[in-house]
């Protein structure tokens, strides 16, 4: 049981792509999209790509500022955390991806639940 759901795991952002993917392709048509993408200038399009790596770079690096102890050398996990926060507070409505913070720091770092909703507010 415990292989099945480790395999489902690891399948479930795929599917969540595909799944974008095919909804866009419905609702918009990817001719549109690549049509309206050609009005950008590339100069700007790489200037947001880099300010947006950026900023997860900055809230990853607060993180593991916060926490020095802990996260000593962990940069890339607190990376991670940073990214998967950020992809539930888009995917679960009304801002229930909040709730995800506290438990991925005690889930991937071990701390206590109190302290991590301590540092979401």
């Amino acid at each position: 049981m415990i292989k099945k759901l480790g395999a489902f795991t690891a399948v479930w952002p795929l599917l969540i792509a595909f799944a974008f993917i095919a909804m866009l392709e419905y609702l918009i048509g990817w001719r549109n999209i690549w049509i309206a993408w050609r009005r950008v200038p590339a100069a700007l399009a790489v200037l947001t790509v880099f300010l947006l790596v950026l900023s997860y770079g900055c809230r990853a690096a607060r993180l593991q500022w916060y926490f020095k102890k802990i996260m000593v050398g962990r940069f890339l996990d607190a990376l991670r955390l940073t990214l998967v926060h950020n992809f539930l507070n888009n995917l679960i409505p009304l801002r229930g991806g909040e709730a995800s913070f506290p438990y991925l720091l005690r889930r991937d770092f071990g701390i206590p639940i109190v302290t991590a909703i301590a540092t979401l507010m």
